[in-house]
């Protein structure tokens, strides 16, 4: 079999069909031909590393073969006489020294290295297998083991601020820049995001066994449902992070919810026993507008830079919150904020999303807009709980007006240690269709954006909190407003109205509440770094790389 030679690909006489009779059977072949068709007329492996790690890994996670890691492992070194297996370190060091080969020859124009070739010879020579018996044969498992952690150490640090000189190196330059071009949707170059899509990656888990457990830098991650957005600051930013907490709205009564009527036709297809609401926010004054920027100045004052400004869901409307991120970009903070425009104002569902709001240097400006995945529904102990019932009658569930849009998550990568990421409320609570995508990634910090009783340790958002520490290892903030959490009165439990924010960590263990003292409008979250060692289930290190943002102080405003 000829080696690939200056980008060119030798020629398969024949087409491979799946194996066997029945067609419907998927073979090796087939999937691999799906996910980048034509692959199969070369003799030669992808030559950059994420299209080979998204072939290898869902191979393995369709397959199940890589449970062979606890099973078969080290794999066996080819160089050695009767095929004796590696050592763990023996075998570390010989695929980092592979992918770090690789990495170099994906951006020079060169062959991939003759390991990587020869693994995608044994995968070829198994290529009318079908994807359920893969399993079975350990030369196939190994090599489909090896190529995807290959490929993932040739990826280091891609879609991440460095803190180093590797800033411009070829390699991350190129793979930002597909960043770029898929719209944050897929680090791979031949492979179309509507196929497989992989991420950069920021936890590897660190209980149980999934294909999640083989990668230290890459993640493989669903396609279509869900379109990911990654954005990554163009450069380091520093050691630690401070958030300012401003849980707006502080009032919020029961008139605020208000029955609506759709229209034209719209969302009519929940009747009789169902009904659906709106939230109306009140008017805010520029006075009112203003004490955001006077929050921030005092902020500023009492720790220094404040790094970025966090509101909940629904804290302001479209024409508010232009002018909060102006005022707060221009203290170069970004700003994670809940904006509703309501349905009652026009013939249409109205709008509930988060602003993630990222300044990049002078006048310049990243905005993203992610809609709330899941409308809210208030059922009869919600409305008793808040005290809905002159609006809204007990009897029926309210769905919240809203249209449910397009469904996407972003990711804006800050720190070598930190990439952010946020949900809206019930979009922490249901897993689907967004749980796969953040336990791929494993964001270092998620914050959930809720217009919700108090932030108690007790209650669901600390559950669904501490599953997301669990796995991937994410850091969660959640933050509802004053207003709602002042209008919760539970009749089994002591009120709490001032705890207006949750944080938990994999780190710590421990939830911590946030409770706005008395006479004090906002809290200034200190959170810094703890990095720690993970290791992929096949025995690699990441050297400590891994960073748990972790709460190290709290101060009012």
């Amino acid at each position: 079999m000829k080696e690939r030679k200056s980008g060119k690909r030798a020629r398969r006489s024949t087409p491979v069909e799946p194996h066997g009779s029945d067609k419907a059977a998927c073979s090796v072949a087939s999937l691999v031909e799906f996910l980048c068709p034509g692959i199969w007329t070369s003799a030669a492996p992808p030559s950059w590393p994420p299209d080979a790690f998204a072939l290898a890994a869902t191979i393995l996670q369709r397959s199940g073969a890589y449970t062979a890691v606890v099973r078969e492992w080290p794999p066996r070194d080819l160089t050695k006489p009767r095929g004796q297996r590696f050592t763990t370190s023996e075998w570390n060091s010989f695929i980092k020294e592979v992918g770090k080969n690789w990495r170099l020859a994906a951006v020079s124009g060169e062959s991939a290295p003759s390991e990587v070739r020869q693994w995608w010879d044994c995968i070829v020579k198994h290529w009318q297998k079908e994807i359920s018996a893969v399993s079975k044969h350990e030369d196939l498992c190994q090599a489909l083991l090896q190529l995807s952690a290959a490929a993932d150490e040739a990826s280091e640090g891609v879609g991440i601020p460095s803190a180093d000189a590797s800033e411009g190196n070829p390699f991350e330059v190129e793979a930002n820049l597909l960043l770029v071009v898929r719209k944050g949707g897929s680090l791979c170059r031949d492979i179309h995001p509507s196929r497989a899509r992989v991420l950069p990656k920021l936890h590897t888990p660190r209980n149980g066994l999934t294909v999640r457990s083989l990668s230290h830098n890459l993640a493989l991650c669903p396609a279509g449902e869900i379109e990911p957005r990654w954005f990554r600051l163009p450069k380091y930013q520093g050691h630690c992070l401070n958030l300012l907490i401003v849980p707006w709205p502080d009032a919020v009564i029961p008139a605020q919810f208000k029955a609506a009527k759709p229209v034209s036709g719209a969302l009519l297809n929940m009747r009789g026993s169902r009904g659906f609401f709106a939230y109306v926010p009140k008017p805010a004054s520029k006075t009112a507008l203003g004490k955001v920027a006077d929050l921030l100045q005092s902020a500023t004052e009492l720790v220094g830079h404040v790094d970025g400004v966090i509101m909940p869901e629904l804290a302001l409307t479209s024409d508010q919150h232009r002018s909060v991120s102006t005022s707060v970009l221009q203290k170069n903070a970004f700003l994670v904020c809940g904006v509703t425009d309501s349905s009652l104002s026009h013939d249409a569902p109205g709008s509930n999303y988060l602003a993630f709001d990222v300044p990049i240097g002078a006048d310049r400006r990243v905005s993203l807009v992610q809609h709330k995945h899941h409308r809210w529904k208030l059922d009869a102990g919600q409305i008793r709980q808040y005290g809905l019932g002159t609006e809204l009658d007990p009897r029926m569930a309210w769905w919240e007006h809203v249209a449910v849009k397009p469904r996407s998550l972003a990711f804006v990568s800050m720190r070598p240690w930190l990439t952010v990421s946020a949900l809206i409320c019930e979009d922490l609570a249901r897993q689907d269709p967004v749980a796969e995508l953040v336990r791929s990634v494993g964001p270092n910090l998620l914050i959930a954006l809720l217009m919700d009783a108090p932030q108690l340790a007790s209650r669901w958002p600390a559950r669904y909190a501490t599953v997301l520490a669990d796995d991937p290892g994410s850091s969660v903030l959640t933050v509802t407003s004053l207003g709602m959490a002042s209008l919760s009165r539970p009749f089994n439990a002591t009120p709490r109205p001032r705890v207006v924010a949750l944080w938990k960590d994999a780190y710590t263990g421990v939830p911590v509440e946030i409770e706005l003292p008395t006479g004090k409008s906002a809290a200034v979250l200190n959170i810094t770094v703890q990095d720690l060692e993970e290791f992929t289930a096949d025995g690699r290190s990441d050297d400590g790389a891994t960073g748990y943002p972790v709460l190290s102080g709290i101060h009012f405003v």
